[in-house]
């Protein structure tokens, strides 16, 4: 019997699934899961669900294995023998879209790497001949880098631009999503170069005309996340 796997490809069914089970209130069958925790959590399917060839989903388990975020999930149905020859696992996953998208956000110019090594004192007397507070003959004690920045300030530029990439995921689902875990340093559902990502939004939506939930999640990636502000 084949086995369709809806919104993820990193859950796969075991050998020795399924499994035949014979009682006096009829037959029943369990499938066996495994695959990444979170994943299997999002696409269990709902318990007194019934699938479009009239099997009814009698009870899920999910349990951890001894691989670190690794679980397993049994899925138990009623009535076997109304199954045709696939059955959906985790109908809740309607769908699953995973955007890239480059922000932009703006620094103050001294954060810069070209200006790094400038001692704080040199940007200090750089603003103050800025605002008219100390003579511009000030800017020759200071070293090169602070006289380029001196240079660009009497421009009138006073900050510059970086762009941080931010992964979101939007999915849509049978069942009600728990939302959450948000400012926690956690990797997003794609790669992006070496970037460290922290978890910086979590939706739910569903309204009056939807018949199914929507949740995007997002993750905010730079080269690092302070390790004592965040987990």
């Amino acid at each position: 019997m084949g086995v369709k796997v809806i919104g993820t490809t990193s859950v796969v069914e075991q050998s020795g699934s399924p499994r035949y089970s014979y009682s006096k209130e009829g037959l029943s069958i369990q499938r066996i899961y495994r695959g990444d925790m979170a994943e299997l959590k999002e696409m269990r399917p709902t318990v007194g669900h019934n699938a479009s060839d009239g099997v009814k989903v009698i009870s899920v388990e999910i349990y951890p294995t001894s691989v670190s975020e690794i679980g397993e999930m049994v899925v138990k149905y009623d009535d076997f023998t109304s199954v045709s020859n696939e059955v959906e696992v985790g109908t809740e996953v309607l769908s699953d879209e995973i955007e890239l998208e480059w922000s932009q956000l703006e620094k103050p110019l001294a954060s810069a790497p070209i200006f790094k090594n400038v001692p704080f004192s040199e940007i200090q007397i750089v603003e103050k001949i800025i605002s008219g507070e100390s003579n511009n003959s000030e800017i020759d004690k200071c070293c090169d880098d602070a006289k380029k920045y001196y240079e660009k300030r009497q421009k009138g530029v006073s900050s510059y631009l970086i762009f941080a990439p931010v992964v979101r995921r939007t999915r849509q689902t049978r069942a009600k999503p728990s939302a959450g875990a948000c400012g926690k340093i956690s990797p997003p559902p794609m790669t992006v170069g070496n970037y460290v990502f922290l978890k910086t939004a979590d939706r739910v939506l569903k309204s009056n005309s939807d018949k199914f939930w929507t949740r995007t999640e997002e993750w905010t990636g730079a080269d690092n996340w302070d390790r004592d502000l965040y987990k």
